[in-house]
């Protein structure tokens, strides 16, 4: 049978195109298929290889003696074990073959047989989120990081429970014979096993029956699960199953698929439902088991979060990032998945919406307009209108002067330091005024007070009707000479 070449369509499995940021795991690993139709040229590793100019190709299948063939397949070795988040297969079609359907089948895949996830561990699209410590062989939903399993001891949908009483020591007061139902089989997470002990009731002579398990410490208890079997010959053998002919399936939102027996009541929920029948989804708000937990994040468009997991199924609101949406941006950054960088402009930036209180000389919603006729932080400060044009620096204030720097500052900003120091210098200069002038007043009462002094020791004597005046004496005679006055001659004409 031959084939002519013709065009292509691609057929995407997953829903997504082929951009990708998770990991191409199959290509260039090793692949094989069940024939090769002709030459080499179709070899399977050609799927893999990440060229679109070569196919794999099988031998053609179909109906009847012309077609030995009955089966194909074509298989890859990724070489460990992964999370696989799609597998995306590109089709080669032959038009000229109408009736290809109805007689054969010819697989062929041109480029591009592709394996995208993450290697074990790890979750997201850039595969660079570690998942919960505590799931089993380090598993996780490749896109939601949640746990498959648990590791033992551990509980809830992140593992994050821990669970009390795995393998603990526990007892009981009397086990039934035959097969092992010892009461440790209820503490070893497997529900395989039970612990079983001896029929009490009217006609036996076992009354009484108890189990106990020892934590080996004291906690705080925050809920307890107990899984019943029956084995009275009315029961159901197999878990997920109720009923009298145990064929009624157990409500999918059971935990643990196990119901009652007798009506199909669960024992407990699944996560993020709740009812007797666990039909009822949490309110909004709430998630987890037995819808006990309070949803902390900030999610898109005020959306509730999952009721199931707590988290944004549609991402986070602006300013906020972290599984749960509880984290706000880091420092310098804003905005949807915390991907704006703030203005560097800003003195502070609102982790929402990137609304900044400025640094001096800027202004508005991101500080990107510069201040007029204003200065300072946030251009708060309104320039002085002695300014010219009132105009200053944005910075700092200062007055603008023939468009250049003048060394005053703003005058409204300087009026009153400037009063102040004339005030002090007319109060320093009238102060020394008024010392200058006390200085002099009180040198010439000095002086005036000297020469008084100087007359007083000076000492007429008069006697009456005698021609003689005494003579006058100081502490030193020598100074001075007698004085003799004529009795006829006039005393005042003749003092010479």
């Amino acid at each position: 049978m031959k084939y002519n070449d013709c065009d292509c369509y691609v057929l995407i499995f997953s829903g997504l195109t082929l951009a990708f940021t998770y990991d191409d795991l199959s290509y260039k690993k090793v692949a094989s298929q069940s024939s090769t139709e002709g030459r080499l040229y179709y070899k399977a590793d050609n799927a893999v290889d990440g060229e679109t100019t070569t196919c794999m190709r099988a031998i053609p299948i179909g109906i009847g003696y012309s077609y030995p063939e009955k089966t194909v397949w074509w298989k890859v070795d990724l070489g460990g074990l992964y999370s696989i988040h799609s597998i995306n297969i590109l089709f080669k079609n032959y038009d000229d073959l109408d009736d290809l359907g109805k007689y054969s089948v010819d697989i062929i895949f041109k480029n591009y047989a592709g394996y995208y996830g993450c290697r074990f561990g790890v979750y997201g699209i850039s595969c660079d989120q570690p998942c919960p410590t505590n799931c089993k062989n380090k598993m996780c939903h490749i896109v939601k990081g949640t746990c498959f399993e648990c590791k033992p001891g551990w509980i809830g949908i992140l593992c994050e429970t821990n669970d009390l009483s795995y393998k603990q020591i526990a007892s009981q007061l009397h086990t039934f014979p035959g097969v092992s139902y010892d009461a440790g089989n209820a503490v070893d997470r497997d529900l395989s096993t039970c612990m079983r002990t001896r029929e009490i009731g009217v006609n036996s002579s076992y009354k009484t029956v108890w189990w106990k398990v020892d934590f080996g410490g004291m906690y705080n208890i925050y809920s307890i699960n107990i899984v019943f079997r029956s084995y009275n010959g009315s029961g159901c053998k197999m878990p997920g199953v109720y009923g009298s002919k145990c064929d009624n399936l157990c409500p999918i939102n059971c935990k643990d698929s196990t119901c009652r027996v007798e009506n199909g009541n669960c024992f407990g929920c699944k996560p993020g439902w709740i009812g007797t029948s666990c039909d009822m989804k949490c309110t909004e708000g709430l998630y987890g088991f037995n819808c006990s937990r309070q949803c902390t994040g900030h999610c898109r468009e005020t959306i509730p979060c999952n009721h199931v997991t707590g988290m944004c199924d549609e991402g986070c609101a602006a300013g906020w990032a972290g599984m749960f949406c509880e984290e706000a941006c880091q420092r310098g950054y804003y905005g949807t998945n915390c991907s704006l960088p703030c203005s560097p402009n800003c003195k502070t930036c609102r982790h929402t919406d990137g609304l900044c209180f400025c640094k001096a000389g800027w202004m508005g919603h991101n500080c990107s307009d510069e201040c007029i006729q204003s200065y300072g932080e946030n251009c708060q400060y309104p320039c002085s209108g002695q300014c010219i044009n009132r105009t200053c620096d944005r910075f700092t204030g200062n007055c603008w002067c023939d468009f250049k720097h003048d060394n005053l500052r703003n005058f409204e900003t300087t009026d009153a330091p400037s009063t102040s120091v004339w005030i002090v210098a007319f109060s320093l200069s009238l102060v020394i005024h008024i010392i200058f002038i006390s200085a002099t007043l009180i040198s010439r009462r000095k002086t005036l007070l000297k020469r008084k002094s100087t007359t007083d020791n000076v000492d007429f004597a008069w006697r009456s009707g005698s021609n003689t005046v005494q003579t006058a004496t100081t502490d030193n005679p020598s100074h001075y000479q007698e004085l003799r006055v004529s009795k006829d001659d006039n005393a005042y004409q003749t003092l010479q």
